[in-house]
């Protein structure tokens, strides 16, 4: 069995309630959800949805640098890569 990690990450509460709200109507959990976007990730070396800005983005990357969040995006890439390939 590999080892496990906590992560931890700030999100508005609001999100954060849909989220799991979302998930439990999947029959998954948050961390489930997290972990399988970690492990597409990991695997395809990309982030599997296009990022936008402007008046096409999601409300939620209108009110974030997009900058930024690709540079998060690409240091958790490289970062997770490493410790993310045992999961199955």
């Amino acid at each position: 069995m590999s080892q496990q990690a906590t992560v931890n990450f700030r999100m508005d509460k609001a999100l954060k309630e849909k989220m799991d709200q979302t998930c439990k109507d999947m029959g998954i959990s948050m961390t489930n959800a997290f972990t399988m976007f970690a492990v597409k990730v990991t695997r395809e070396q990309k982030i599997p949805f296009e990022i936008t800005s402007g008046a096409d983005a999601a409300p939620v990357y209108q009110t974030m640098d997009t900058e930024a969040l690709k540079d998060s995006a690409k240091a958790f890439v490289k970062k997770e890569a490493q410790t993310c390939e045992n999961i199955r």
